[in-house]
């Protein structure tokens, strides 16, 4: 967030290059016919494609739907080769949760733009490239944090073989690319590199000294720009840097809660289960106190029980020796009882440190458990939530190719009706020349 602040600083207060992400200087750089050479290059070494692009046309980039009810779009950058073939390029900023639904929802306008009117066309299309870079970072490709170029192509889910190979899509993940200048080795790291570092260059890079760096680089300069497109240009830096705060407040925030709830949670989590231990520790030790004060009476009944029956029977057998053989006898027993009840006191001490631990072990076994299976749970209602979202949305998808086809098909029919009433009308006027004919021989 910091360093944002501070790239935000430095562009507002003297950056010397215009910054690509900017819808003025993404359109500077690619959009002008003036500039177009630069676009090819790019996309020549984006893409690796086997010819090279040549006479490259700008299309107007709004595509209306085919009817006045029907969603159409605006693309960045829309233009094609002398061959035909079309590119869309966009710069996306914003992280969108169905961006790639739109990416397929643009390139179908160019692929019913190639339709042709009339019962001879016979379907081939020419290559269709979407190009989209990206400012932010997929959620599904966030494990991947070296693969920034994603090269997307229909193709068979067994063999991997490519199955139809004029319709592309290229993601470039800006984030991800994190090169340095003594990496850039290709064309292509060449490129990313000016897309993710340009408004922060004060001089062009020893690395990029190619011809058409160098023309990128003048074109790019702000001291170049008019005074109209200085307006225009730090209108739209301000709105960049406006949609870039407002995205960073909201991630801030959203975090802050988030981790918050989970404080909270744990805490709670741990308290609850420290209640449990403290509870079930306080049990044991008084279940086992009870035990060992049961067991030190009990064996002092009963040394109390020999020793008056040891007393009585010297008594009786030998009057002369009671005292000594009192003395002696209690001395004795007093020994032994000592020693009975050091040796209950210390097996019992054992059994509660033994009973304490087994039952601090059982409740972090439980609580082991009982976390593994909250996230077990959550993890089967994500999957369950995001298969139920792909269903939908693919019905969706089915439901509108399906009455795109009916709508086609009523149309060819209302065709083929009035081409039938045409020839028909044909056939009675041969009819009545043949008759004028006849009439004028008879």
């Amino acid at each position: 967030m910091a360093s944002k602040k501070k790239l935000q600083e430095k562009e507002s207060n003297g950056g010397k290059y215009i910054n690509p992400y900017t819808d003025f200087g993404f359109k500077k750089l690619f959009g002008t016919e003036a500039n177009k050479d630069v676009l090819q290059h790019f996309l020549q070494s984006l893409l690796q494609l086997d010819g090279k692009l040549t006479l490259l046309k700008y299309l107007n980039n709004a595509q209306l739907g085919r009817l006045k009810h029907e969603r159409g779009a605006v693309f960045d950058i829309y233009c094609e080769t002398d061959n035909g073939e079309k590119f869309i390029v966009e710069m996306q900023k914003c992280e969108q949760k169905f961006f790639k639904d739109r990416s397929l929802f643009y390139a179908t306008f160019p692929i019913q733009e190639q339709a042709k009117r009339g019962p001879t066309w016979n379907f081939e299309l020419k290559a269709i490239y979407t190009v989209a870079i990206l400012d932010f970072v997929f959620d599904d490709d966030i494990d991947e944090p070296e693969k920034y170029y994603y090269h997307i192509q229909l193709s068979d889910t067994d063999t991997h073989e490519i199955f139809y190979d004029k319709l592309t899509f290229v993601y470039l993940e800006m984030p991800k690319f994190r090169k340095n200048e003594d990496e850039l080795e290709t064309f292509f790291d060449k490129w990313l590199y000016v897309l993710k570092n340009l408004s922060r260059l004060q001089t062009r890079p020893q690395a990029l000294q190619e011809r058409i760096f160098q023309r990128l680089f003048h074109i790019a300069e702000i001291e170049n720009l008019t005074l109209k497109e200085r307006r225009i240009y730090d209108d739209s830096l301000k709105n960049y840097w406006d949609m870039q705060n407002v995205i960073d407040t909201a991630v801030e925030k959203a975090v802050k809660n988030m981790q918050n709830e989970i404080d909270f949670a744990v805490e709670k989590a741990v308290q609850n289960k420290q209640n449990e231990i403290n509870f079930a520790v306080e049990k044991a030790v008084q279940n086992k106190q009870n035990e060992i004060n049961f067991a030190v009476e009990k064996a002092v009944q009963n040394k109390q029980n020999e020793i008056n029956f040891a007393v009585e029977k010297a008594v009786q057998n030998k009057q002369n020796e009671i005292n000594f053989a009192v003395e002696k006898a209690v001395k004795n027993k007093q020994n032994e009882i000592d020693t009975a009840v050091g040796e209950a006191v210390k097996n019992k001490q054992n059994e509660i440190d033994t009973a304490v631990g087994e039952a601090v072990r059982n409740k972090q076994n439980e609580i082991d458990t009982a976390v593994g299976e909250a996230v077990r749970n959550k993890q089967n209602e994500i999957d369950t939530a995001v298969g139920e979202a792909v269903r939908n949305k693919q019905n969706e998808i089915d439901t509108a190719v399906g009455e795109a086809v009916r709508i086609i098909e009523d149309e060819l029919a209302e065709k083929d009706k009035a081409l039938a009433e045409n020839e028909k009308a044909m056939a009675e006027k041969d009819r009545k020349i043949e008759d004028l004919l006849r009439q004028l021989q008879q």
